[in-house]
């Protein structure tokens, strides 16, 4: 499996600003994130300076903005270490940013 960094850090973020009493610590964050993503990663994903800018100025000439803009971040990282699959559960979101070379699939 391969992990977008963008989406571990996201996944950190949400973990420790959550409402109390569901919010963890980091350290309790970085055990989960480790016992559930990390664990099974082959390989973490991130883009060059070179793709993020490209990546941005697309975003901008197609007016793409705010959470659009961290999918397809996401999706970037999945093309640029060649995946066939990104798993998410937000389809809906996903599907606009992907064309024939990589499928979205929503785990059951």
């Amino acid at each position: 499996m391969l992990l977008a960094a963008p989406a571990l850090i996201e996944a950190d973020s949400v973990l420790t600003r959550l409402p109390a009493p569901f919010r963890l610590s980091p350290a309790h964050a970085l055990q989960l994130l480790e016992a559930k993503l990390l664990s099974y990663a082959a390989e973490v994903v991130t883009l060059g300076a070179a793709a993020c800018r490209q990546l941005l100025s697309e975003a901008a000439r197609q007016n793409t903005a705010g959470g659009r803009v961290d999918n397809a971040v996401v999706v970037a990282c999945g093309l640029a270490a060649k995946a066939d699959v990104v798993l998410t559960c937000y389809e809906r979101q996903f599907v606009p940013l992907t064309g024939p070379e990589i499928a979205i699939v929503v785990p059951a």
